[in-house]
């Protein structure tokens, strides 16, 4: 399968000076006395290494079979160095010396490595082989996404590199991708009936503590439900000082929750909206298409071009209509 192959590729870019982060960053003298060891881990590698500091249940996950079976995989961006204790600024640090006790114990949560493991993220890509009915030899990015609090530059820029090069090298002709916006909501809403038919229903399959020592089912919706907010955290940017994401944790809940279950079902295709205003090419596409226009362009910088078959068509995404790009790597 080729997400295997580009999953060892990916590991072991770090070891290959040519490939590496130090390779790509324009001052690598000040990356190494920062003290930084960028290296990309698969979920799995990330929580097997850290298990200790991630949270309840992770002992578990790990000692079950951990060869990913699904079609989406979660590269991780991680700082593996044991010299660096935080992700801050210099500017940042001297905030973080002046201000008051309750926010350093803020700043702590968002950058500092031992207070909360997943600031050594420094960035992260979710992929999907086969999306939709594009076929083999299509990956998607569903999400690609440098940390809000880095200060490590250009950590975007060499994820999309390494991704393109490794999917290149293991036979992928097509990387597609879609532009989220928080200008489109979803258009639909569960009913008040369906979410209380949805606990009583979860309530009658997970059972009390008593009949169950440990519910593994539960564990892996906790930590994945934990892991994706954290990554969602990370996402904030902040348009005229507002902060806005450009995707939602339970999206990404439900593919960490697939990867950690080896739930190998394949997601149903989504119903394309046809209709005016809310269809691809509409009201709310065009909104979105302009909110978004300078991660278009820098996509674009990328050689990748809107293409509406990808969503049209191979129905690689869902139905919410945003702007659709492909890259083609023949």
């Amino acid at each position: 399968m080729s997400l295997t192959k580009l999953s060892t590729l990916m590991k072991e870019a770090q070891k290959d000076h040519n490939t590496s982060f130090g390779k790509f960053t324009k001052d690598y003298r000040k990356y190494r006395e920062q003290g930084f060891c960028l290296t990309y881990m698969t979920i799995n590698s990330f929580l097997e290494e850290y298990q200790g500091f991630v949270g309840e249940g992770c002992e578990y996950l790990t000692t079950i079979d951990k060869k990913n079976k699904t079609n989406y995989e979660v590269y991780l961006l991680v700082d593996i160095s044991g010299s660096t204790k935080h992700t801050m600024s210099s500017d940042m640090k001297k905030k973080y010396r002046k201000c008051g006790k309750e926010r350093r114990i803020r700043l702590d949560q968002k950058y500092n490595y031992e207070v909360n493991i997943f600031n050594r993220i420094h960035g992260f890509i979710i992929v999907q082989h086969s999306p939709g009915i594009a076929g083999d030899k299509t990956l998607a990015i569903n999400v690609i996404c440098s940390s809000n609090y880095t200060c490590v530059k250009g950590i975007g820029s060499y994820m999309m590199k390494s991704i393109i090069h490794f999917a290149k090298l293991v036979g992928y002709k097509d990387i597609v991708l879609e532009v989220g916006s928080d200008a489109i909501e979803h258009y639909e809403e569960d009913s008040e009936e369906e979410s209380e038919s949805e606990d009583e229903e979860s309530e009658e399959e997970y059972g009390s503590e008593e009949d169950y020592d440990v519910d593994l089912e539960q564990i892996v919706f906790d930590v994945s439900d934990m892991i994706a907010d954290e990554l969602w955290k990370k996402s904030v940017r902040h348009r005229n000082t507002i902060p806005y994401y450009s995707f939602g944790s339970v999206y990404v809940c439900s593919i960490l929750e697939a990867i950690l279950a080896n739930n190998t079902n394949k997601d149903p295709l989504p119903d394309i909206i046809r209709n005016a205003e809310y269809g691809y090419g509409g009201y709310y596409y065009h909104k979105a298409k302009r909110l978004s226009k300078p991660l278009i362009q820098y996509y674009e910088s990328f050689g990748f071009k809107e293409d509406p078959s990808v969503h049209k068509t191979l129905k690689c995404f869902s139905e919410l209509p945003f702007p659709s790009l492909r890259l083609s790597l023949e």
